[in-house]
């Protein structure tokens, strides 16, 4: 089998489409979905809201590049 080598960063257009979620305690959420293609595969995926930026739980951190292991 082929192995795709995938680049470490991408930047593309992409759609998202707003989706109405129903969450395991019964009300509805919101999230985004989109599709795009990279190196000649498909990548989906839906995107949920974490809370607003001033919520974002203390010592969480956001890696701009993250460990390729």
């Amino acid at each position: 089998m082929d192995e795709t080598t995938f680049p470490e960063e991408v930047s593309s257009d992409a759609v998202f489409l707003c989706v109405r979620m129903s969450g395991t305690d019964g009300e509805s959420h919101f999230a985004y979905q989109t599709t795009v293609g990279i190196a000649g595969h498909v990548f989906k995926g839906i995107l949920y809201s974490q809370g607003p930026e001033s919520m974002i739980m203390p010592g969480t951190q956001f890696h701009e590049n993250p460990s390729r292991s």
